[in-house]
């Protein structure tokens, strides 16, 4: 397994009593299998890394969408905070389970798997134990306590993710998860009502910064991303650009709040939550210099983007 950051003895003897603990009191049915909900229309926030999705997912937490239990959210802590300092919007049990799916495809989020291993992933075979193992032992992202992974994981694992959904989120709702650009298959697949909203930046803005997550992340990488759902029929994808947002921040999240049918009175506590401070990488767009792949993908895009 491939480890967010590794762990002292001490800690990895925790995340041991942990598992085991979890575990013991765990009221989980394992024999559950995840099934095909048409009754649920999750909304699905996505995109390249450091492309804005989590400043676009405060903003719509502003205006109203749900993002689920705050204490099952990743939180901004250690060398990661100054990348998110609000965190991640990130839920737990989500990220962990795309994680877990990536493993079990011998694949990560810089070197996804193919659409097609993906449309095939068996998601029954993934067993309550050995998810918990990965989550608590292997992953052991400590973005969250493990109270409240053990509290989450004695409850819930993904094959009882609809159970997760309707209990625990509430009115208009929403997963924000990078990862879900190249796992639609999987989503789609288990709730064919979804919504994607899909947030993108300059190409060379979004590879600069996310050079401090993986060296190799190039071009290639950006298209991959974000070509899947370009593709999609039949489903709604909605497009976002981070960089109109910074540049017009009232008349993006109003394009926002009038597209998800939200508060309208919140838009200017909204707009509070950007900080041009915060605003790493700018970039002039080059695209001349892209490859043509590249170039078609991103002025797709940007015609299909409500606030531009």
């Amino acid at each position: 397994m491939k480890y967010i950051e590794k762990n002292s003895v001490f800690a990895d003897l925790i995340n041991q009593i942990t598992f085991k603990y979890a575990l013991l009191i765990s009221k989980v049915d394992q024999s559950q299998k995840l099934f095909t909900s048409n009754e649920i229309s999750p909304l699905w926030i996505t995109g390249f890394f450091r492309s804005g999705t989590s400043l676009v997912s405060e903003i719509l937490n502003e205006l109203g969408v749900d993002f689920g239990p705050k204490n099952h959210l990743l939180k901004a802590k250690g060398e990661r905070a100054n990348w998110n300092p609000n965190g991640f919007y990130e839920n737990y049990l989500f990220m962990d389970w795309s994680l877990s799916i990536f493993e079990n495809l011998n694949s990560w989020g810089h070197f996804p798997p193919s659409e097609n291993d993906v449309k095939d992933y068996d998601v029954s075979s993934l067993s309550y134990k050995k998810f918990l193992k990965q989550s608590i032992i292997e992953i052991h992202d400590d973005r969250i306590s493990n109270i409240d992974k053990v509290s989450l994981l004695s409850k819930y694992y993904p094959n009882s993710a609809n159970d997760y959904l309707k209990r625990e989120f509430k009115g208009k709702f929403a997963v924000k998860n990078p990862h879900f650009s190249v796992l639609s298959e999987v989503l789609l697949k288990y709730w064919p009502k979804s919504k994607f909203l899909v947030v993108y930046r300059n190409p060379d803005a979004s590879i600069n910064s996310s050079k401090k997550i993986a060296d190799a992340i190039n071009y290639e990488l950006y298209i991959n991303y974000y070509s899947r759902l370009l593709e999609k029929e039949n489903i709604e994808v909605t497009y976002f650009s981070y960089d109109k947002l910074m540049s017009e921040p009232i008349q993006s999240i109003t394009k926002l709040q009038q597209h998800y049918n939200l508060d309208v009175n919140r838009i200017n506590v909204a707009s509070d939550k950007i900080k041009p401070s915060l605003y790493r990488y700018k970039q002039e767009l080059k695209s001349d210099a892209w490859p043509s792949e590249l170039k078609n993908l991103y002025l797709e895009m940007e015609a299909r983007a409500i606030n531009v």
